[in-house]
């Protein structure tokens, strides 16, 4: 006994097409598909193996056992394939990152080139793709990259990765002997690099190339700080007060 009448009935009905669909899919007349769901007549093997092909079902399934929703939509197969993505380690595209608190700058000044000061460090797991990069988290503790609410907070962390090269308007943070500065680079030279903040309260700063230890280019930052941003009216007012004050302290001058 063969099943293909009652299999290409449930293959229609699983992907949802009419018997002329059907047909316009394989080439067929539309009488001929109701003579082989009604099993007046059976397709010939030219038509077999088309039915085979576009629906991925063996020609043996087709001819000699009832097709369920799972041989028809291969779930299986698909159940093995979710299995194995969830089976996958989730580690895997993660990047072992150390994270430098501020209370371990200074110390870090000092012992940045020692493996122990370095492996001791926190880990975070983030997901970065580039592999060879040296990568690192660094606790903020100055506001000279914030301003009205906007860009780095004190207490954010940024994602740094070490480099030696600089491109202007980058921001940075420079490793020197005695501190380490954030800042975003305005100019470098072959003897000088010179940063300047997106805090105007903040005067440029200049240090020559040699007393630049390390060098790592911001590529991200993390913050828990969810204020809004102010308004540019805001921004104006503030600004039309801070120019009435300049102005009576000069007239009280005069």
């Amino acid at each position: 006994m063969s099943f293909i009448g009652q299999n290409i009935r449930k293959i229609r009905h699983a992907h949802k097409l009419s018997q002329a669909k059907f047909a316009e899919m394989l080439q067929l007349a539309r009488p001929s598909v109701g003579a082989y769901e009604e099993g007046r007549s059976e397709p010939k093997i030219d038509s077999l193996i088309e039915i085979s092909r576009k629906f991925q079902i063996s020609i043996d399934s087709l001819l000699n056992k009832p097709l369920t929703v799972n041989d028809i939509f291969k779930l299986d197969k698909f159940r093995q394939k979710m299995d194995a993505a969830h089976a996958k380690d989730i580690s895997e595209g993660l990047k072992t990152v150390k994270l430098l608190r501020i209370n371990q700058q200074s110390d870090y000044l000092i012992s940045r080139e020692h493996a122990d000061f370095i492996n001791n460090l926190e880990n975070i797991e983030f997901p970065i793709s580039d592999k060879s990069g040296i990568y690192r988290f660094f606790e903020i503790d100055s506001d000279e990259m914030h301003y009205y609410r906007e860009g780095i907070h004190p207490g954010n962390w940024v994602l740094a990765k070490k480099t030696k090269e600089c491109q202007e308007n980058f921001i940075y943070i420079l490793i020197m002997d005695q501190s380490l500065r954030l800042g975003r680079l305005y100019r470098k030279s072959q003897n000088k690099i010179t940063l300047i903040f997106d805090n105007p309260h903040y005067a440029e700063f200049a240090i020559n190339t040699d007393d630049v230890k390390e060098i790592w280019e911001v590529t991200g930052y993390f913050t828990t700080n969810l204020q809004a941003p102010i308004k540019i009216e805001d921004k104006i007012r503030d600004l039309e007060n801070k120019i009435n004050t300049i102005e009576k302290k000069f007239s009280k001058e005069d």
